[in-house]
This record gives C-alpha cells, structure tokens and sequence, in this order.
C-alpha cells in the first residue's frame, strides 16, 4: 500500500509542502472562508470601500485605442509564450506582468528572497520569496523605527535598495503548481504585510490598535487559466489573553484575461487601483509613525532635562490622521531583487 510522507515542519516549508498550510492555520493565518467553530471570520471593515475603488478607471487606461492594443499585446504574448521564453517566470515577469503593472512611483523588487523578517508562524522556517512586491524606500522611515522594528518591516538587510514594510504582493502561479499551493503562497505573503502594517499602525502607541481594516493586498496570476485574483488581508486581535493577532484573507475580486477586452480593462484597473491604494496606506502608517518616533526622541530629551510640562502640552496638540487622497496615476522606474 502506497504511503505519503508529509515534510516535517522542523524543515524549511514552501507553499508546495501539504504541511504549511496546517501550520499557518494552527499560527493564526487563515485562508478564505475558513471557519472557527462553525464561524466564519468578518470580511475587513473597509471592503465595501476597497471594492468600491477597484473599477474607478485610470488616466492610463482612458484610450480606447490604447487599451485595445494593449489587449491584443497580451493576448498574443500569452500564446507565444512558450516557444520563446524556456524559462516560464522570466516569460511572466518580463513578456506579460508589465502589461499589468504599467509604470508607479512605488518602490518595488522582483524575484527578492525575505532573509530577516521573524518568521510566520513564529517558530517555522519559511521559504519567502515574492515574485513582486511593493514597499517603501529605506530613507522613508525614521531610524529609530527601523531599529526596532527591524524583523517586522524589513525584508532584507542585505541590501539598502530593497524596499520595506512591503504590504502588496503579487505572485504568479507556475503551470506545476496546484492552486491550493498559490494560495498558500499568497496567504503567507498578506500576512507578513499585515504584521508589517500593524507594527507601523501601533509604533509608539500605549494602547494596541486592532481596527479590523484591512492595509495590505495580494494579486494571484494564474496563467494556465488567465486569471486574476485580488485578496485584502486584515488583523483581528488575540481571542485568548495567551494570544496572537490572527490574519484573514478576503478575496476582492477576479477576472478572466483573455476572454474580452472589458474584462482585461477591469482586471488591469482593479490591479493598479488597489496597487495605489495600498501604497496610500503604507504612506500614511510611516508618516505616523515617524512623527511618533520623533516625538518620543523630543520626549526622552525633555525628561533628561526635568521639563514634563512641556511634554504633557506637547501631547496636546498631534496632529490629527489627514484624510486620504483619491486615486490618480503615477509614474516611476523599477528597483531589481537581489
């Protein structure tokens, strides 16, 4: 009788093991749909909103005539595909995701291998390893938030030009790979972007802040069907005094490539939409916490020289959270992996 042997989680996992999906789950990353109890978890506070900015159309897209050729571009790259690229994920990352992507001001890597972020679940090594992402420039973030956020944020120390405290992912299925083990892949990768937003979100603050909304997003391609998938990921609080955040994903919405030119349009839009959206996020969540970095410096400063009135007034008067920008295109130049 044929026997399977599973791999031991003492091992380093990859979203092709059948044990890592166990393994987040009993960590507390959840796939979709999954129930606790016979509970299914909410969908985060701000979907209705998120689903809402998925189809505002682009600047760039606004061409009919653009937008027809870059249809057809894709079509025949996708059916070329095989006879002129051997390798598959230079064909995807090359030839086909551009088309997708287009141009952003955004700090993105390919291809980069996560070396320093503590692993998830804690205690399980994980291969982490994004086909792309996006995250900020290392100058972006006050010093004394990256030293002690060091293993949240920081994907890399290998190499200053990576980017951090990365909260958008987009990760593309290989023709060997089953589903389940994209979305595994995906799982992990909104949730190491989800801790990393929510460290950002609770820097330097007395009480944590668990809003259930969600700040980091994932796009799954799933060439062999020409599918795109977008997920939001959110935290939700620890359910046992003895506990951990717990991670949810929520799928957003999917389109099928190749079928039409509408939904190609979509699929394009709802992509560099919630792309931006995710950077407004994690532009917001490093200008707070920066200011509360520097604040507290200016505190430690002022308690060394014996002047708490001072810092009581200053307390007063931080600034309120500014409202987000609307959507608009951007433009920008892409950083290699290592």
């Amino acid at each position: 009788m044929e026997t399977t042997t599973l791999t031991p989680i003492s091992q380093p996992l990859s979203s092709y093991d059948e044990n890592l999906e166990q393994c987040m789950i009993d960590g507390g990353i959840y796939p979709e749909f999954y129930s606790h109890h016979g509970r299914l978890v909410p969908k985060p506070r701000n979907f209705d909103q998120d689903v809402e900015i998925l189809p505002i159309r682009r600047p760039s897209l606004s061409s009919e005539t653009l937008t027809a050729s870059m249809f057809e571009t894709f079509r025949l790259r996708h059916r070329d595909s095989d006879a002129r690229y051997p390798d598959e994920r230079n064909l995807h990352m090359v030839e086909i995701i551009p088309i997708i992507v287009g141009n952003a001001e955004d700090k993105k890597a390919t291809g980069t291998r996560f070396f320093n972020l503590d692993a998830m679940p804690a205690g399980h090594p994980i291969k982490v390893a994004p086909d792309f992402f996006d995250g900020a420039a290392r100058d972006a973030v006050e010093k004394a938030v990256r030293v002690n956020l060091n293993h949240m944020i920081i994907p890399s120390k290998y190499s200053t030009r990576v980017p951090m405290a990365p909260n958008f992912f987009l990760d593309v299925t290989p023709k060997e790979a089953k589903f389940r083990a994209a979305m595994r892949k995906t799982m992990l990768h909104g949730a190491l972007g989800a801790r990393a937003m929510l460290a950002l979100q609770n820097y330097g603050v007395e009480e944590p802040i668990f809003d259930g909304k969600a700040y980091t997003y994932t796009a799954a391609y799933h060439p062999e069907v020409v599918t795109l998938q977008i997920f939001a990921h959110h935290v939700t609080p620890p359910t046992t005094p003895e506990g951990k955040p717990e991670y949810h994903m929520t799928e957003l919405g999917g389109w099928k490539m190749t079928r039409k030119i509408e939904d190609f349009v979509r699929g394009v839009t709802a992509f560099r939409n919630v792309r931006e959206l995710a950077q407004r996020h994690r532009d917001e969540f490093i200008r707070a916490a920066n200011e509360r970095a520097r604040r507290l410096s200016e505190d430690q400063q002022l308690r060394e020289k014996g002047d708490p009135s001072e810092m009581r007034e200053r307390s007063e008067k931080q600034e309120p959270v500014e409202d987000q920008q609307p959507i608009a295109e951007t433009t920008g130049v892409v950083v290699e992996g290592e």
